[in-house]
């Protein structure tokens, strides 16, 4: 009787074991696939976007005071892919 008791417990400890190596290896899975990921959301994206026909206006341009609000607009729809630099 205690020996199937001991071997029982050496299996439940076995299964135990393979459990915490499953998990590690789950989680090292995970953890490079996220790498990847992020490796990609670096990758620089190529634009065709023609700088010369990008234009700003406004009065923020031309006067600001501190701690104050002030706004301009910066026009590049006739660049190219400008929209896409800007995240839309």
């Amino acid at each position: 009787m205690v020996i199937e008791t001991v071997t029982k417990s050496t299996r439940t400890t076995t299964t135990t074991s393979q459990q915490q190596q499953q998990q590690q290896t789950f989680t090292q899975t995970q953890q490079l696939q996220q790498l990847q990921q992020q490796q990609q959301l670096m990758q620089p994206v190529p634009l065709a976007v023609d700088v010369s026909k990008v234009s700003a206006s406004g009065s923020g341009l031309h006067q600001a005071n501190v701690n104050q609000e002030s706004s301009f607009i910066v026009d590049g729809s006739q660049s190219g892919q400008f929209d896409k630099l800007l995240g839309d």
